[in-house]
């Protein structure tokens, strides 16, 4: 049986970027394969590029699930820490780059603290 439903908590990117709501989206996982697609959302705030998905009650559910000849980096991972915030625990060259990728800042920024509060 698997699960097609989790508990989440979408964290814009941009807050202060006005929300457009889509009736659906598939959320899915890196790999593109059937079985990999996590949910479906609902009238919910359109996703954009750098927002993150706070999926409750999850594992790394696909870090085993890796076909590794043909995806180039696997996925980011990260914990939230007591105050809220995130942390990158996955490594720096997993990073995506190019055009529309997140800065690096936002990831060092969110590994000093991970570091910091050890």
């Amino acid at each position: 049986m698997k699960k097609t439903s989790y508990a989440y908590e979408i964290v814009r990117h941009d807050p202060e970027a006005a929300p457009r709501r889509l009736a659906r989206q598939v959320l899915c996982g890196y790999t593109c394969m059937e079985s990999d697609r996590l949910c479906v959302l609902e009238n919910e705030v359109e996703l954009a590029e750098g927002d993150l998905i706070d999926i409750k009650y999850a594992g790394a559910y696909s870090m085993s699930f890796t076909p590794g000849f043909f995806i180039r980096f696997a996925p980011h991972v990260y914990a939230r820490k007591a105050d809220g915030s995130f942390a990158d625990v996955g490594e720096a060259s997993w990073r995506p780059s190019g055009p529309g990728a997140p800065s690096a800042a936002t990831f060092d920024n969110a590994s000093a603290e991970s570091e910091e509060s050890s």
